[in-house]
């Protein structure tokens, strides 16, 4: 998947995205507006753990290529988006497991909408209750 996005941020304004065919990196700076231009194809290739427990708190590692820090950048887990995320460099991510039940599809979305492709499977995140022993 190539994407392009260009990222508008105008003084006291949202961040506003508009999307490009060009796969140029732009920077350009003014006093009152920012404007940057991110392309990249990206990939999902692992994720660690794939389990934890239904009360969330997990850091999990998520692995690929092409990621970039966005200010729109979004990890979900389902429907459900991590409590925290961390980009770490263009193959590596860290997102906390939100808390859920069961298993949730996890996907990244550079620009906020389009998720990345995983690189052959989707990867699931198994939710697993807490076992008390009496």
């Amino acid at each position: 998947m190539v994407w392009v996005a260009l990222f508008a941020k105008v003084q006291g304004e949202s961040v506003h995205e508009y999307s490009l065919s060009s796969h140029t990196f732009y920077t350009a700076y003014d006093t009152n507006v920012s404007i940057m231009c991110l392309a990249g194809e990206a990939s999902l290739a692992e994720i660690m753990p794939s389990l934890g427990p239904e009360l969330g708190g997990t850091v999990v590692e998520i692995n690929g290529a092409g990621f970039l820090s966005s200010p729109l950048f979004v990890c979900r887990f389902g429907r459900d988006h991590a409590a925290s995320v961390t980009f770490v460099s263009s193959t590596r991510v860290l997102c906390t497991a939100p808390p859920g039940i069961g298993a949730a599809k996890v996907e990244i979305a550079i620009n906020g909408q389009n998720t990345v492709p995983a690189a052959g499977n989707q990867f699931d995140f198994q939710y697993q209750g807490i076992l008390v022993r009496s």
